[in-house]
């Protein structure tokens, strides 16, 4: 499962610099989104110059990669804080896996992991098959189609057909849920109480509903949205704060492993003190925002 980095030019990703005193929480805030800029520009270096040739390096590699992150950088750009739950949850996820298939005893964790990923293209797979015998056999073109781009998705982890159409019930493949999972990540599970409270946007809660998504005149209440900076909440420090947390405590279980090798190996030890740094920012916004907020 080895995952190679080649020639890690690290040191042209600039730090970002803290001030000795802070003039107000907007500060802080701004700040937490150049480190989270910075800490998604170190991440993307590090992967764009790795490369595996197994199918478990390619996982963990693909699990890195969370695109959501620039998402949520865009997101606070534009002081539009909402929506940036549901992301969290989405990168949450992904993080707490990567977690999950590094730290596990489960020998079958990654063929779980596949077989669970395959669960659908098994039931389109299963409806396609029985549509063509329910007609004789004969296959319409468009059916044709979907079965060989159910092959082709899985061909690459060593999955055929017939492996395919073998799949357990995803409740018999048995991959822990998130929040057994967030143990390999997090075993007080404070993360995971993170992971919750971030549900609203997900589910629609009432809290969205009173909050964001209505508002009321006289004795009528109105819809509303919160698509522009105006009417959404501004950047908060703190949900950006906690996702470089997540992020980073992951992908140092990653780097941390045996699984991962820089070359040169010099490169392994820059790009550790280049995370240690921006831990350093991150302690002192965390702090900063703290203090500023008692102070209001």
């Amino acid at each position: 499962m080895k995952i190679i980095c080649h020639s890690l030019d690290i040191s042209t990703i600039k730090d970002v610099s803290v001030p000795k005193t802070f003039r107000d929480l907007k500060e802080v805030d701004c700040l937490s989104c150049d480190l989270v800029q910075t800490f998604i520009s170190i991440y993307t270096m590090l992967l764009s110059t790795s490369s595996t040739e197994t199918a478990e390096g390619r996982i963990l590699l693909g699990m890195m990669v969370i695109k959501l992150g620039t998402s949520t950088l865009t997101l606070a750009k534009n002081s539009l804080l909402y929506g940036q739950c549901a992301l969290f949850r989405l990168i949450y996820e992904s993080c707490v896996t990567i977690s999950w298939l590094l730290n596990s005893s489960d020998d079958q964790r990654f063929n779980k992991f596949i077989q669970n990923g395959l669960s659908n293209e098994k039931r389109l797979l299963l409806q396609v098959e029985s549509d063509i015998q329910k007609s004789d056999g004969e296959k319409m073109p468009i059916q044709q189609r979907i079965i060989s781009s159910i092959a082709k998705s899985a061909e690459p982890f060593d999955f055929d057909l017939d492996k395919i159409r073998n799949i357990p019930k995803r409740r018999n493949i048995r991959i822990p849920n998130v929040r057994e999972r967030t143990k390999f990540l997090d075993p007080t599970l404070r993360l995971y109480g993170l992971y919750s409270l971030a549900s609203t946007e997900t589910h629609s809660g009432i809290a969205e509903i009173e909050k964001y998504n209505t508002t009321k005149s006289g004795s009528l209440y109105h819809p509303t949205f919160t698509a522009n900076a105006e009417t959404s909440i501004v950047i908060d420090s703190r949900r950006l704060l906690t996702l470089i947390k997540l992020i980073n405590r992951s992908f140092s279980q990653v780097l941390d492993s045996s699984s991962f090798v820089f070359v040169p190996t010099d490169d392994g030890q820059l790009f550790r003190d280049k995370i240690q740094k921006q831990e350093a920012v991150y302690n002192a916004l965390s702090k900063a925002h703290e203090i500023l907020l008692q102070r209001q």
